[in-house]
């Protein structure tokens, strides 16, 4: 399914809050749109607050993650990889899949609780002392839930992920579920306030064709429900555990300190404002973001990586880091940019905010002598460097390359694997193989005699170095390895950390929520 199909059957951002409302799924309140209509509900207004604050760190660990289910990333990620079981106790739950609770036994009477049944008091477990309730869960579940409407909505293609998970999952729409989901489908607001038989003649679709793409939208998002419910309550438990942590290292004082900057920006008064929180959730919000943020990074910290780490990998995948035919290039560049690339500005429209008043006719003109100074400045500094001018000064002192200048390196491009071709838009050539070809047969060392036109400025080039097809050097894979392997390291250290804490913390379940599992058990309810 891709993103055309999809928007051609009905309005995302209609259709998948009716999805919402008519799939009648365990712990889910449908949630409501806010304010602005944009299909955003607590779990948005959560997300803007602590994402002004602070990026949510996030350590995972059977599969789960640290940060708030509320993100994009605890229904995003797990697609991508093996899904979580769903309760004991669902239609279609497979299982042969790991549930996200198998490493804490203690909890295995939850799989076997419909949480949305319970009284909002009721406490699920404690860590550490610490109480869980039903409240809690069903407020990050909402939110959960709303940021997958969110993803259904922005990221189409999320939906053939899920259709995958749910046929591994063996998740089906009941009858009902399809009746309804037809239903109210077929409403005017999710069909741009037309009727139905004008909708399809508008969008020249069959009803076949739109019932299917309705159906397939309602599985993907019910197959979502049940990845958060499988994940959720272990994500709970991970963040309180991390947050204990972050307490005990005496983050918290930093945190607050953090909110209190945040506090008096501009972006705090706007949420304040449009948002259904209030202050001191915001400030919850925010702290307990942060520190999660400032504890996982003190775990990353722990994720050595050893040059010789790098070295092995290296040695061990020589034959991915061949290259083709190479040329090391330096280069000058004076800047003449022939469209606006931001932050680069052009020629033209660096004019107009100078000098807003010209005509056309003017405003020409201008342009014109300014190119024209721009390449006469190139074409002055080209001669010295043909005659023998040291190349490095002259681009240290002129190039408008910022970066180029502020490294001091003279200009240098590094290598261009000419096996690698880059071709330009509409098939012209790319500015890479403009420079590339004004050096073609020049000895190393030497300067190319006429200037480069590239789409940024006039450009003087020098052939520093020529290499025939080999081997790339592990100095120049070291950084791309450390930066991978670094990565997965990290992610590593994350996951053994939270292991170890789910080891040592005492989770016990409550009294309570043993009765409720009980009773509910000798109900046999129907999910």
């Amino acid at each position: 399914m891709n993103k055309s199909t999809l928007s051609s059957v009905a309005s995302l951002k209609a259709l998948t809050l009716i999805v919402a409302a008519s799939l009648s799924l365990s712990a889910c309140v449908a949630p409501k749109a806010d304010k602005g209509g944009d299909g955003k509900g607590d779990s948005a207004k959560k997300t803007d607050a602590t994402a002004s604050g602070t990026d949510t760190a996030a350590g995972t660990a059977s599969g789960s993650t640290t940060s708030s289910t509320s993100t994009e990333t605890s229904t995003a990620t797990t697609t991508d990889s093996k899904p979580a079981a769903p309760p004991a106790g669902q239609s279609g739950a497979a299982p042969e899949v790991k549930s996200e609770l198998d490493d804490l036994p203690q909890l295995n009477a939850v799989r076997d609780v419909n949480l949305s049944k319970l009284k909002d008091t009721t406490v699920i477990c404690t860590v550490n002392g610490t109480p869980i309730t039903v409240t809690a869960f069903k407020k990050e579940f909402r939110e959960a839930v709303v940021s997958l409407q969110n993803m259904l909505t922005t990221q189409p293609g999320k939906v053939n992920q899920l259709l995958g998970d749910a046929k591994a999952m063996g998740v089906q729409l009941t009858d009902d579920e399809r009746k309804r989901l037809l239903e109210t489908a077929k409403h005017k607001e999710a069909l741009e306030g037309k009727s139905f038989a004008d909708f399809l003649k508008d969008k020249k679709i069959t009803e076949a064709q739109f019932n299917e793409q309705v159906l397939m939208l309602g599985l993907a998002f019910k197959t979502g429900t049940r990845i958060i419910e499988g994940q959720l309550l272990s994500e709970i438990i991970n963040r309180e555990l991390v947050l204990q942590a972050a307490r005990a290292a005496h983050y918290d004082s930093t945190a607050m300190n953090h909110f209190i900057t945040f506090k008096h920006s501009p972006r705090y008064d706007e949420i304040l404002k449009n948002s259904n929180a209030t202050a001191e959730q915001i400030k919850d919000e925010v702290v307990n973001h942060e520190m999660i943020a400032l504890m996982m990074e003190q775990i990353a910290k722990t994720a050595n990586l050893p040059e010789s780490a790098l070295k092995a990998q290296y040695d061990s995948n020589k034959d991915k880091f061949k290259h083709g035919e190479r040329l090391r290039l330096s280069h000058i560049v004076i800047a003449a940019p022939a469209f606006d690339n931001p932050p680069l500005e052009s020629i033209r429209t660096q004019i107009k905010k100078q000098k807003p008043n010209l005509t056309p006719d003017e405003l020409n003109k201008e342009e014109q002598v300014l190119k024209v100074h721009q390449q006469n400045l190139a074409t002055e500094i080209l001669a010295r460097a043909l005659k023998g001018e040291d190349f490095k000064s002259l681009a240290d002192r002129y190039t408008d390359d910022v970066q180029a200048r502020s490294l001091k390196a003279g200009g240098d491009l590094g290598f261009i694997d000419l096996s690698v071709p880059i071709k330009g838009p509409n098939g012209a050539k790319s500015d890479q193989q403009k420079l590339t070809d004004a050096v073609k047969g020049l000895k190393v060392g030497a300067v190319a005699p006429n200037l480069v036109q590239t789409g940024f400025g006039y450009h003087i080039v020098k052939l520093t170095e020529r290499q025939p097809a080999g081997l790339l050097t592990f100095a120049e894979v070291k950084p791309t390895l450390a930066q991978i392997l670094g990565a997965q390291n990290k992610e590593l250290a994350e996951m053994n950390w939270i292991r170890e804490q789910r080891k040592k913390a005492n989770i016990v379940v409550s009294d309570e929520l043993t009765r409720a599992a009980a009773q509910q058990k000798s109900a046999q309810p129907v999910r």
